[in-house]
């Protein structure tokens, strides 16, 4: 949804305009270019069987959801946000678990259905779970996972911060830092690994 929600901002308000939460075309419209990596080889064209799908997902505990308390910028990120990780890179689809990333959830009922907010990262089956696991740095088709992040750049996944600017996180991250970066007021040190 929280995509959904950028569309007006990207320069996407036609697209926005024409969609409805409520409507059966809510899941199954094809995604802006913008929301789509160059390097995506699971679903290049942004649908994955009818589903509209994303190579980019908001980390739920920054946007929230109706049960989850909602960040809100700069206030509550007393972690600061340099340090604290927004946008998430993803696959748009993983065939060894046959889970997809889309972009605008189910436009269904938003109280009983976690995939309405889809997509989201650090929430599995409705629940908020521990920021892990650790982010895949170019996995095949075969072996990405929807449970987690991936990029398919060698050397580097992308994460988008809560000051705007853009990372390179590398398989040297460790598990402490990478939870640490994903809670934007939480009180973790951030690793050196970091900035590896």
């Amino acid at each position: 949804m929280v995509l959904y929600f950028l569309l007006p901002f990207v320069e996407q308000n036609n697209l926005y305009r024409t969609m409805s939460l409520t409507s059966d075309n809510f899941a199954t419209t094809r995604p802006p270019v913008i929301y789509l990596c160059p390097s995506e080889f699971n679903s290049p064209d942004g649908v994955h069987n009818t589903f509209g799908v994303a190579n980019y997902a908001p980390n739920v505990q920054v946007f929230g959801l109706l049960n989850v308390s909602t960040a809100a910028i700069p206030r509550t990120f007393t972690d600061g946000t340099s340090n604290t990780v927004l946008f998430v890179e993803r696959y748009a689809s993983c065939p060894r678990d046959l889970g997809y990333n889309r972009w605008t959830g189910t436009g269904r009922d938003p109280f009983n259905n976690a995939a309405y907010w889809a997509p989201v990262y650090t929430l599995k089956a409705g629940v908020l779970v521990p920021a892990g696991p650790l982010p895949q740095i170019a996995p095949s088709a075969t072996m990405c996972s929807s449970y987690t992040a991936q990029g398919a750049h060698p050397g580097s996944m992308q994460v988008g911060m809560g000051d705007g600017s853009v990372r390179g996180v590398t398989e040297a991250v460790t598990l402490p830092t990478w939870c640490a970066v994903l809670t934007p007021a939480s009180g973790d040190i951030i690793g050196n690994d970091w900035n590896e």
